[in-house]
């Protein structure tokens, strides 16, 4: 029985050592094990905050990246050459930079908005953008309208305008042009009209269109009003028929882009500011037939080498040809006898001038400012000098004056010549005063 009992007693032990052991083989879940969930938990929450905060940074670095990407400035066309004032062109180009300052801002305050959401996924997309769209923006603010080269265009090309871009009305044998709606571009306009012959143009028919670029008058055509294309500034080309008689005051003022000026054999005279600016011209022909020339008719057709005056030209008024800073000769016809004050006022490259037998006289400060002047012809018969007609005309240091001149100003030689010689003898400047006396009494 005590065997029995013994048996069942190490049974009892040898199971209760079994579950003990089972028990010792688990990890207890211990304070410091909670401690330690609890700082991985905080890791991974503040890792999360600043992944977050990394992001957003990011974002806002893009934003403002973006949005202070400089707006280019407009760079309006103020290509002054020192002659008088030009005429101011529409300012279409601030217009268009004004416009596209205004899609590259708007674009560029939309653009950080996109990154804020996207930058870490596609950040170099958005750097890329970023940085084209500016120099798109700068790129179009910074262009302007540059002077054109010569052009030939084959008008047997270019079709007929529509009539219906034109109101007409009867005048003489034929009709005049009163309005034009067409497009502009090249316009060459039909030799009749209603059945009738073009032959007039109303003052200030094109006057300040910015559309023309070449115009066709047809042979018809023997009047053109007065500004009829004044201040079209984009006009590179034009002919004048020849059958035109007179070329009215301001007919084309301001056509600064007017490559060259044909004036016909047909016309007489041509009136004040007639290609006044017109600083674009390379060549201007005059024809054979010009009587008259008036006031300010070529001045500052600062683009103009060389000028031809005909021998029919009896008279131009003052500052007729002031400011035609590339003229570097000139010879004046003798069937000029007086030439007017202020003329060829600041001519800066011209550097000969001949005056022909038959011009008897020059006015007061018809050469002045001509600072590469240095030689001045003179013919026998010529009588009088105006008021300073040299003044500031540093490059002349002698005029030689036939015995014929009988008339001067006291301050004829002012800021001019360093000497003068006349009747075989050669006064200093500081004898200049003892020459008017010979010359005048």
């Amino acid at each position: 029985m005590k065997k029995l009992l013994s048996i069942i007693l190490c049974a009892v032990m040898a199971i209760t050592l079994t579950a003990c052991s089972d028990n010792n083989n688990e990890i207890p879940y211990s304070k410091k094990d909670k401690d330690t969930s609890a700082s991985d938990k905080a890791d991974k929450d503040n890792s999360k905050n600043e992944s977050s905060s990394n992001s957003s940074d990011e974002g806002s670095s893009s934003t403002k990246d973006e949005s202070s990407d400089p707006v280019p400035d407009s760079d309006p066309d103020n290509s002054s050459d020192g002659s008088p004032d030009y005429p101011s062109e529409p300012d279409e180009t601030s217009a268009s930079t004004s416009t596209s300052s205004s899609s590259s801002s708007s674009s560029s305050s939309s653009k950080p908005q996109q990154s804020s959401s996207s930058s870490s996924s596609k950040p170099q997309s958005s750097t890329t953008t970023s940085s084209s769209k500016p120099q798109s923006s700068s790129s179009s603010s910074s262009s302007k309208p540059a002077t054109p080269a010569a052009t030939t265009l084959n008008w047997n090309n270019v079709p007929y305008a529509s009539e219906n871009d034109f109101d007409y009305e009867d005048y003489g044998n034929g009709v005049k042009i009163v309005y034009y709606y067409g497009s502009g571009g090249d316009l060459k306009i039909p030799e009749k009209l209603g059945g009738k012959p073009v032959v007039a143009l109303r003052n200030g028919l094109f006057e300040k269109n910015q559309t023309l670029t070449n115009v066709k008058l047809p042979n018809t055509v023997t009047e053109i009003g007065s500004s009829a294309f004044s201040e079209c500034y984009y006009l590179k080309s034009v002919n004048i028929p020849n059958g035109v008689t007179t070329i009215p005051n301001m007919a084309f003022y301001g056509c600064n882009r007017l490559e060259s000026i044909a004036i016909p054999n047909s016309v007489k005279s041509i009136g004040d500011e007639a290609f006044h600016y017109c600083n674009s011209a390379k060549t201007i022909t005059i024809g054979n037939s010009v009587e008259f020339i008036g006031f300010y008719s070529f001045a500052a057709c600062s683009g103009a080498t060389s000028l031809n005056l005909p021998n029919s030209l009896t008279r131009i008024d003052k500052h007729a040809f002031s400011g035609m800073q590339s003229l570097k000769s000139l010879t004046i016809p003798g069937s000029l006898e007086s030439i007017t004050d202020n003329a060829f006022y600041g001519c800066l490259s011209l550097e000969t001038v001949t005056l022909s037998k038959g011009v008897k006289s020059i006015g007061g400060h018809v050469f002045s400012g001509c600072k590469k002047l240095n030689k001045v012809t003179l013919p026998d018969g010529f009588t009088t000098l105006g008021t300073q007609p040299f003044y500031n005309c540093s490059s002349l240091k002698s005029i030689t004056l036939p015995d014929s001149v009988s008339s001067t100003q006291k301050s004829s030689f002012d800021y001019s010549a360093e000497s003068v010689t006349y009747k075989g003898r050669t006064y200093a400047k500081k004898d200049f005063g003892r020459l008017y006396e010979v010359i005048n009494y």
